[in-house]
Formats: C-alpha cells, sequence, structure tokens
C-alpha cells in the first residue's frame, strides 16, 4: 500500500498522479495529517535517535597579508551529530591591539546554476549547469555574531586563542574559548546558533 501523508496530497493533480501509477486500490488517501502527528509522536520516544546535519559549516577569518577572506571548515554536510571537532582551531589577532575575536560562522552550500531560454517554437534550451561554493552567515547582524573579548589586547600574527566546536544532541553549535595568554576561559560552551 502507499500511504499519502502531509498537506501536498490534498491537491487533486498529486492524487491523481499517484493513484495513476500505483493503482486505486493500493493508495490510501485517510488521515493526511494525522499520520504525521503519531509519526511525530512515535519518533520522540526513540532513544539514541542518531542523526546527520544537512549543510555544511565554515568559520570565516580575515587574511591581513591577503586582504581576504578565508574560510575554514569545521563541520561537513553528513556528519553524525552530536559531535565534536576533532581539533581546537587556533586563532590570531588580524591586527595589533585588536581587542575582539569575532567567530563569523556560517552555512557552507552548494549553489546550482543555470540558464533557461525558449526558442520561437517554444522549446526550452539551458545552459551547461554550474555549482559553486557559497558561504552563509549563521548571524545577518554584527551583534549577534559571537565574540571573545581580549585583555591584553592581541598582537598582529600571535596565537592567541583556542576554539573547540560542538554540536549537541539539539542539533545547537557550541562555542569554548581559552585565551592562550592567560589561560582564561573566555567563552564556555556558548551558544552560536540552532541549525537548520
Amino acid at each position: 500500500h502507499v500511504l499519502l501523508v502531509g498537506g501536498t496530497c490534498q491537491i487533486p493533480a498529486v492524487q491523481q498522479l499517484i493513484t495513476s501509477y500505483f493503482g486505486k486500490q493500493r493508495v490510501k488517501l485517510h488521515k493526511l495529517f494525522q499520520a504525521v502527528a503519531e509519526g511525530a509522536l512515535a519518533l520522540a520516544q526513540v532513544e539514541n535517535l542518531y542523526d546527520e546535519l544537512r549543510h555544511g559549516y565554515a568559520i570565516r577569518l580575515w587574511e591581513p597579508y591577503a586582504r581576504t577572506y578565508s574560510y575554514v571548515p569545521l563541520f561537513t554536510k553528513g556528519m553524525h551529530y552530536p559531535c565534536q571537532r576533532e581539533e581546537p582551531l587556533i586563532l590570531q589577532a588580524a591586527t595589533d591591539g585588536q581587542r575582539e575575536i569575532h567567530l563569523d560562522i556560517g552555512e557552507v552550500a552548494d549553489l546550482g546554476q543555470a540558464e533557461v531560454a525558449f526558442d520561437s517554437q517554444g522549446r526550452m534550451t539551458s545552459s551547461r549547469f554550474s555549482v559553486q561554493a557559497a558561504f552563509r552567515p549563521l548571524s545577518t547582524h554584527a551583534d549577534h555574531i559571537c565574540v571573545a573579548r581580549l585583555d591584553p589586547p592581541g598582537e598582529r600574527g600571535v596565537d592567541r586563542v583556542e576554539v573547540q566546536f560542538e554540536i549537541n544532541p539539539q542539533r545547537i553549535l557550541l562555542v569554548t574559548v581559552k585565551d592562550l595568554q592567560t589561560g582564561v576561559v573566555l567563552l564556555e560552551r556558548e551558544t552560536i546558533a540552532k541549525l537548520a
């Protein structure tokens, strides 16, 4: 049998397509929304649910010598969580006298692009499909970017903080930052964002 669930299954064209493919006897159309709710309740009772990330995540760093951004991968798409990044990330101050290090973390996604056109007879043609990586910050507001405050101020080119990243069972990205010069933990398991 084929059990249709969810709102899209209320669309007559969807019902007709599925019924024409599998046959009217096999397709069941009752309890469209109740099945989704009951499935969610049943899933909540499963212990040790093992899930994976739908996106990759990276930290964006300013490279003062190259005067451009670089991206360091933190977690890759498909990784199972909860998890922790194996190696801590060591960061330096980008300028002398720097008082803050901003942790600009974002989603790394593959974007596909193709141009579609129609000829005079209405036939569709397209250009080659190209894929490129894109970085989308988890926070769109500067005041929501996680910040490690340095006291005393940092020196350009000197290792200053050790950053450890983890994702908890609720898919929340957490960060712990330790000042290498003073030995003080500046942030301990601070929430960065809930991941998609």
